[in-house]
């Protein structure tokens, strides 16, 4: 079978939870409870195990004795979307939700997607997605990204205007992101190609050009952080750009934002360096980013980031906090001059 055909028979009002996996041995069994533990009953759990060479497989087995739990295991390992395809393509439900091996659900999360969709019946609903807690060396804590990027009065605005903003940075947690069966009719599955790590981002585009996203403003999602996550930075930038020529072919009126786009990109890959204290390649990056938009007055920001490598941190967090005032009233004069931009929620900010 094709991971690109879609049966368009399902059931009604189940969701089915796909869940990729490689050698997760050591977080899945939390993963898969937190699915048991959802108020909302009506789900299969499909878990695809993406070629895995350690335990995961027994860690695994005892759960298969509730028959809404699948497990499909791949002969050999073939990257994620391949294996969210191989789920989503052996689905039964209405709608998908997407999980990761080392993520946790709250118990009310698809209770409370699933109402969100119904109370918005008519209207084209393609994902509702939420925020999330992060979970790093067993301490919880409150994730200001992506939220800082939402747009305001996210659940509002034109089709068009969430293409745009979610084009500049993908806001959509994806161990957060419900998605409608009928959507993937119109947008196709995972595309495969994008192995670095951006395929969750180039369906949310393709899905938000059709179909409405609704965002709950409730944290209903655990992110594990911890060293055995898959994250290689510059084979996902790799993604984004492939994405953004793509996204900019589909629909021409995106090409406006290239340069807007370009920068958010080494912006990240900027920040992600410095953090790693490799300041050499973080100076390159912002280098880039302000020769490509030089007059943009939001270019400052990267001054910060020059400050944190030079001065220290406790310096650039002073002038960031400047710099948040500043973007505000950015933010106010777009408004009013009608121009046609997107205003983001600013990030919060640390009290010293």
């Amino acid at each position: 079978m094709k991971s690109t055909v879609l049966s368009k028979e399902y059931q009604e009002g189940m969701v089915s939870v796909v869940m990729p996996c490689f050698d997760g041995e050591r977080y899945i069994a939390e993963a898969v409870e937190s699915v048991i533990s959802q108020t909302y009953t009506d789900w299969e759990l499909i878990i695809v195990d993406d070629g895995s060479s350690d335990g995961s497989g027994k860690a695994i087995e005892p759960f298969l004795r509730d028959k809404r739990i699948i497990y499909i295991k791949h002969a050999r390992n073939r990257g994620i979307p391949l294996a969210r395809n191989t789920g989503v393509v052996c689905s039964r439900g209405e709608y998908i939700a997407l999980l990761d091996q080392d993520d946790i659900w709250l118990p009310a999360k698809l209770d409370k997607q699933v109402r969100a969709i119904k109370r918005a019946q008519g209207e084209k609903t393609g994902i509702v997605f939420t925020d999330q807690f992060l979970l790093q060396g067993g301490r919880l804590s409150v994730c200001s990204w992506p939220t800082s990027v939402i747009p305001v009065d996210m659940n509002n605005l034109s089709l068009e205007e969430v293409l745009e903003s979610l084009y500049l940075a993908n806001f959509i947690p994806t161990i957060t992101a419900m998605l409608s069966r009928d959507c993937l009719y119109d947008t196709g599955l995972f595309d495969e190609s994008i192995t670095g790590g951006a395929d969750d981002h180039d369906l949310f585009l393709r899905i938000a050009a059709k179909h409405k996203i609704i965002y709950l403003e409730e944290r209903m999602a655990v992110k594990r952080i911890h060293p055995g996550n898959y994250y290689d930075i510059e084979r996902v930038m790799e993604g984004e750009l492939h994405i953004a020529d793509k996204m900019m072919e589909m629909y021409p009126e995106l090409v406006a934002l290239k340069k807007k786009k370009l920068c958010a990109i080494y912006n990240r890959l900027a920040n992600h360096y410095r953090a790693k204290h490799d300041y050499f390649t973080a100076k390159r990056y912002i280098a880039e980013a302000i020769r490509i938009r030089p007059l943009y007055l939001y270019w400052l920001k990267y001054a910060g980031c020059l400050l944190g490598i030079y001065a220290g941190e406790e310096i650039e967090e002073r002038y960031n906090k400047y710099l948040y005032k500043l973007a505000g009233l950015q933010g106010k004069i777009i408004r009013l001059s009608k121009m046609p931009a997107v205003v983001f929620k600013k990030a919060p900010m640390r009290r010293s």
